[in-house]
């Protein structure tokens, strides 16, 4: 992924009752309200917020529905996820940047009917053409895909009340 800034993964901290990668997401995507930040401690640092606040194309995808008792349950699950934030780039279907070819793959995310394994390259290399900057990539949640197989394998057994 050699056009994607930094990729970042992360559990939601259930504290906040919100995901962090929501937060993220807001920082640094382009064309965002970043007001919500104003006032606190980070908006000090203007070195920090002048370089990369609201500067970057951002892939942000939350994993927390992307759970099935099967590998293909999950497996819808996770292209529903990666088929909502290619919909929320729908844009890039009319951008300039972008060739027929590569609005057929966009198009392909959005309706599931893309590659899974390549889709978070398809997706950043769109943004990339489009924007001409690197992507910010979060996953949220990326570890619930497995975990619910995973208890539902023990249930009954060591586990109570799944």
């Amino acid at each position: 992924m050699g056009r994607s800034e930094f990729i970042y993964a992360s559990a939601t901290i259930w504290k906040w009752k919100k995901s962090y990668g929501q937060y993220v997401t807001v920082f640094f995507e382009i064309g965002t309200d970043t007001t919500i930040f104003d006032g606190l401690e980070i908006t000090g640092d203007t070195v920090l917020c002048d370089a990369h606040m609201g500067r970057y194309p951002v892939i942000c995808i939350s994993f927390k529905d992307a759970w099935g008792m099967t590998y293909e349950d999950a497996r819808l699950q996770m292209w529903a996820a990666i088929s909502r934030e290619a919909g929320r780039h729908a844009y890039l279907q009319s951008s300039k940047h972008l060739d027929d070819i590569e609005k057929e793959a966009l198009y392909k995310l959005r309706t599931g009917k893309g590659n899974l394994e390549s889709s978070f390259m398809v997706l950043s290399d769109l943004l990339f053409h489009h924007y001409g900057r690197k992507v910010i990539i979060l996953i949220d949640e990326y570890d619930v895909c497995g975990c619910y197989r995973l208890f539902a394998d023990f249930k009954g057994k060591h586990f109570y009340g799944f």
